[in-house]
């Protein structure tokens, strides 16, 4: 089973056979009911920011035991809470670990994105002309809940 955590209301469930709304309820306890209690073998925490410190927290509650935790965001500078005893049992991943070649990984994605595996198009849900980055760094930088995929348009 595939699912789909998001802050806010999203665009599409992106292809998950589950979406839930962590602003409406709480994703442990879903996570927890649809495993039957022993949680996610794999996690991957992806929110970053200010929220993603509150997402790390949820990460190690719904793991399960010999589960995996993946962790590809930034956190503005904040340490995150490792707490010993909910990541006993369990491996923690920062960032992507691979023997894989860049080019070999960019290609199988581009793949991937070619035969609408990953639906791109349904992950924008912003867009700032390059003349305005600065304003984008900015919105990613202090409201990073509010963007899934922010793109510059180099077009002029």
């Amino acid at each position: 089973m595939i699912l789909f955590l998001c802050a806010a209301n999203s665009p599409s469930n992106f292809g998950a056979d589950e979406v839930i709304n962590a602003s409406e309820i709480d994703p442990v306890e879903v996570i927890k009911q649809l495993t039957n209690g022993r949680g996610a073998d794999l996690v991957i925490d992806c929110v970053g920011g200010y929220a993603g410190i509150k997402s790390f927290e949820q990460a190690q509650d719904m793991v399960a035991d010999r589960g995996t935790i993946q962790l590809i965001a930034l956190y503005q500078q904040q340490p995150l809470p490792l707490h010993a005893a909910k990541i006993m049992q369990k491996q923690l991943v920062a960032g992507i670990l691979t023997d894989e070649l860049p080019m070999k990984t960019a290609l199988r994605a581009m793949n991937s994105i070619e035969k609408g595996i990953i639906q791109v198009k349904k992950m924008i849900t912003h867009q700032f002309p390059y003349t305005e980055a600065k304003e984008a760094f900015d919105f990613l930088w202090y409201t990073p809940e509010k963007g899934l995929g922010v793109l510059l348009d180099w077009e002029i």
